[in-house]
């Protein structure tokens, strides 16, 4: 074949759309470019299924929206409320936490749920039992925090004056 018909274009429109995708492709034909394609098209689509995954990861399943509410008819243990501890419905007794939410929050005089208990720790010698800190939402912006003392009775958890 001379030079001069390699030259020559062939038909107007197709000779446009052969060349751009001989360049396109052009990098694909070498070992290199192969790879380079393909560490593209896999990072795409990791980045397409992250950001699916993210997209949905703040929808709660139907297991973890059955568990939000207590069952119908479990034992609450009601001990706490009195501040004094104490076995409640069916024998249950309230644990330490409970009872030290329900006690700040009279002294407070919020609503139990605005009060959570963060920690336990057991104390030791002179004072033994336990104390727990607690959180409580005062409500606009104010948050208070405690370490209340608690001692075990035999009628339940009663805070240590």
């Amino acid at each position: 074949m001379s030079a001069s018909r390699r030259l020559r274009p062939r038909a107007r429109g197709r000779s446009g759309l052969a060349a751009a995708a001989w360049l396109l492709l052009l990098p694909l034909r070498t070992g290199i470019g192969r790879r380079l394609a393909v560490v593209a098209v896999l990072t795409t689509l990791l980045v397409g299924l992250m950001s699916v995954l993210y997209d949905h990861a703040d929808r709660p399943t139907a297991n973890a929206r059955q568990r939000a509410a207590p069952a119908p008819g479990s034992p609450i243990p009601v001990g706490a409320a009195g501040g004094g501890g104490g076995a409640g419905r069916g024998g249950v007794r309230a644990g330490p936490g409970a009872v030290a939410v329900a006690w700040y929050a009279a002294r407070l005089g919020l609503p139990a749920g605005r009060v959570h208990a963060l920690a336990t720790q057991p104390t030791g010698h002179p004072r033994p039992g336990v104390r727990v800190l607690l959180l409580a939402d005062r409500g606009h912006g104010q948050l208070a925090t405690a370490w209340i003392h608690l001692h075990h009775t035999p009628t339940g958890w009663t805070v240590t004056p």
